[in-house]
């Protein structure tokens, strides 16, 4: 009951960070469509695993959610290496950057 309680605790953080970072990087004048966007799949991500995750309980059982979720996170390790080389970058919003400038970056 504890380790749950401290892993939504730790995960109720995520989100805040997650907005902050998006904030910084992007432009003032699409700020609120990112923003908008990161709510929207957020949303949609908690509808279809849960959606998802029944129906690997209905035909699998319980201990396919584990499996699969497990086999998510195997495939996810590559992504690891870039994710903390990218966040050790200083992430720094040019007020005149174009939509143009930013695409051939």
């Amino acid at each position: 009951m504890i380790s749950r309680f401290l892993t939504y605790l730790a995960a109720g953080g995520l989100q805040p960070i997650l907005q902050v970072m998006l904030a910084k990087v992007t432009s003032s004048e699409l700020r609120g469509t990112y923003l908008g966007w990161s709510a929207s799949v957020n949303t949609a991500g908690g509808i279809v695993s849960s959606l998802l995750s029944g129906g690997i309980a209905y035909y699998v059982g319980v201990r396919g959610i584990f499996i699969s979720a497990a086999m998510i996170f195997l495939f996810m390790i590559p992504l690891i290496y870039p994710t903390i080389k990218a966040s050790k970058q200083e992430y720094v919003c040019d007020p005149n950057a174009t939509r143009k400038t930013l695409k051939s970056i």
